[in-house]
């Protein structure tokens, strides 16, 4: 394509777990959008990112999606083009010469509710699950810690009270563990017309409490993008403490409401690419689709780049058999193609064996026998 065109910038806002406002949940690039009274939607950052991309240009703060098209991996850009295209296709044709926007309306909010989680994720980080940072010391990280603490304790959201919203994307931490959550909810039942709007969510579905389901009930549909990393032991040694069977209970659960429907996503590592064939699997059996599969850029010492070249060969030709009699699961075989070009270690590197060691050791967790493969 000759422009790289992303329709967030036009027709979302996203706030931070620290309450600022940031280009896209995407974005690794460091950068600041300024509080301001003004319509968000024109705040001089975006306004500067949608000039740059009318004119043909690719921000650097777009580095994320640049990374996986170049693999040829889906990008969020790509899924966001064929998710909007119509409304991105309306509010291009709206953009004055400078780069504002006429309008008062978004298509979604990307709003991060702050760090309050119930689960150590082995790839997560204090920013994003406070049961981490109770293991995490460092100055440097205090300021931030401190904005996302203020932040989750807040349930008004003043810069985007005149914006008209269609869909509401919560993050977190655990969005449904949030204590701003359910205030949230209320404030749009009662403000805003919510039997027309939509709710979706990153959750890890450990909990389901009762009061959110009854408030669900008053939204036109609820989407849920489940977290799931493996199955059964896995899931519970990589995203501690889960319980399996507390998870299969609560997707068994939400298939019986009207109005909500749920999918995958999964996040590849060094940790979990022989359990590849497993999610899929088990999400074949719950949905239509396959699920959405990230893979990992940070924490480094968990990449899948840190096992040795002969485990990445083994489960390269173990995702190639299957994929073989089962072509819809990856049908254009992008991410058989990613696996394939990654260049592992010669032995497996010992920076991945640490970093491990010191988690299993301050989780006290125990490792399954399908992870010591990997690993040995």
């Amino acid at each position: 394509m000759s422009k790289f065109l992303c329709p967030l910038p036009w027709i979302s806002i996203s706030i931070h777990n620290t309450g600022e406002q940031r280009i896209c949940c995407h974005s690794e690039t460091p950068h600041s959008i300024p509080s301001t009274d003004i319509n968000p939607l024109n705040n001089s950052v975006l306004v500067k990112l949608r000039k740059k991309m009318t004119n043909g240009e690719a921000p650097k703060e777009c580095e994320v999606c640049f990374r996986y098209e170049q693999n040829n991996l889906p990008s969020p850009r790509e899924r966001y083009l064929k998710d909007f295209s119509n409304q991105f296709e309306t509010s291009l044709k709206k953009m004055k010469d400078n780069g504002t926007l006429d309008s008062n309306h978004i298509e979604f909010l990307d709003l991060s509710l702050g760090n309050q989680c119930n689960s150590t994720c082995l790839i997560c980080h204090p920013y994003y699950s406070d049961q981490i940072s109770k293991h995490f010391n460092s100055e440097e990280n205090t300021e931030t810690l401190k904005k996302i603490k203020d932040h989750s304790s807040q349930a008004d959201l003043k810069r985007i009270q005149e914006l008209s919203i269609d869909t509401v994307y919560f993050q977190g931490g655990e969005p449904l563990l949030s204590k701003r959550h359910i205030p949230l909810l209320d404030d749009i039942i009662e403000t805003r017309e919510a039997d027309r709007m939509s709710l979706t969510y990153d959750t890890n579905l450990s909990i389901l409490p009762k009061d959110v389901l009854k408030r669900w009930e008053r939204f036109k549909e609820v989407n849920l993008s489940i977290s799931l990393d493996g199955t059964e032991e896995i899931q519970e040694y990589l995203r501690p403490p889960t319980k399996w069977d507390n998870l299969t209970r609560n997707i068994e659960k939400i298939k019986n409401i009207p109005n909500v429907t749920f999918s995958f996503k999964t996040v590849l590592y060094a940790l979990n690419l022989n359990s590849l064939i497993d999610i899929f699997e088990f999400t074949n059996t719950h949905s239509s689709n396959p699920p959405q599969v990230i893979f990992l850029e940070t924490p480094f010492a968990l990449k899948i780049t840190n096992l040795s070249q002969s485990k990445i060969d083994e489960a390269t030709q173990e995702w190639l058999r299957y994929i073989t009699e089962n072509p819809k699961m990856d049908p254009d075989k992008k991410i058989y193609q990613f696996l394939a070009n990654i260049t592992g270690e010669e032995t497996l590197s010992p920076y991945l064996l640490v970093y491990l060691r010191k988690l299993e050791q301050q989780y006290r967790l125990q490792r399954p026998q399908k992870v010591s493969h990997l690993i040995s």
